[in-house]
């Protein structure tokens, strides 16, 4: 149950932002957006090294959850109940990975 209306409050929150950064885009330009995360560093050897994550890749969904903001990504991973996720990743704006 509590898993399920975090979930809910997830979703109102990126709606909510969504709503206010398309209303401010209208309004007066490009201020908000939302942008995936962005992996900034890989350490050699570690398993994202192992299964070719690259610096520079946007982070699209943890397993099946659309991610469109660093706390999202944060709050995927605290639900995952095992060490092991699946990602979506975005490579040069154009490589869906």
């Amino acid at each position: 149950m509590a898993k399920l209306m975090h979930a809910a409050v997830t979703d109102a929150i990126n709606r909510a932002f969504q709503y206010f950064a398309e209303f401010e885009n209208k309004r007066s330009g490009p201020i908000l957006t939302v942008t995936p995360p962005s992996v900034q560093s890989i350490e050699p050897g570690s398993p994202a090294d192992l299964a070719g994550v690259k610096a520079g890749d946007l982070i699209l969904y943890v397993s099946s959850i659309k991610i469109e903001s660093v706390m999202g990504y944060y709050q995927a991973l605290n639900e995952k109940l095992s060490s092991e996720i699946s990602l979506k990743l975005l490579r040069n704006k154009q490589n869906t990975i």
